[in-house]
């Protein structure tokens, strides 16, 4: 819609506002029809793709689908979102029940707690240490002629969960 401003011509958007909680296909259904055909397009490659896009940056979408980060930044905007990063976030938040996008986080609690493991286990063995015995360790290192190394792993730790 174009309007005049003292001589200026000026085209007006109007934006719907979007209800957060809609989840991105509602929300590509309901605004399909005010794309354009480079934002279907966009569209369509998004939802053959969904599986991976909340790993992607805006740069590789741009890449792999043959589109402006531009052309992206502004569907996401058609559909409510902020920018391509919130369409991201919402996307996750989405879909974070299903297996495909819990698996990262059930992985990531796994790591946590190894090392949060491993942490308990060097503050153990600081606390055990006494520095006369590590002073008396370093002499004995330094002025010996060969050394011989025991690594000692505990099965547990070796064991997969």
């Amino acid at each position: 819609m174009f309007t005049s401003l003292n001589g200026i011509h000026v085209k007006l958007f109007f934006l719907e506002m979007v209800n957060v909680s809609q989840s991105f296909l509602n929300r590509a259904k309901n605004q399909y029809i005010n794309l354009s055909e480079t934002e279907r397009y966009l569209i369509d490659y998004i939802k053959q793709h969904l599986d991976v896009i909340p790993q992607i940056s805006i740069v590789k979408l741009s890449e792999q689908a043959n589109v402006s980060t531009a052309t992206i930044v502004r569907t996401m905007q058609k559909l409510g979102y902020s920018g391509f990063t919130a369409f991201k976030i919402h996307l996750k938040d989405e879909f974070d029940s299903s297996a495909e996008f819990s698996i990262v986080e059930k992985i990531d609690k796994k790591i946590q707690e190894a090392i949060l493991k491993n942490k308990q286990e060097v503050i153990k063995t600081i606390q055990l240490l006494d520095s006369g015995t590590i002073e008396d360790a370093l002499q004995k290192i330094i002025h010996s002629k060969k050394l011989s190394f025991l690594l000692v792993v505990s099965l547990s730790s070796l064991q997969k969960k």
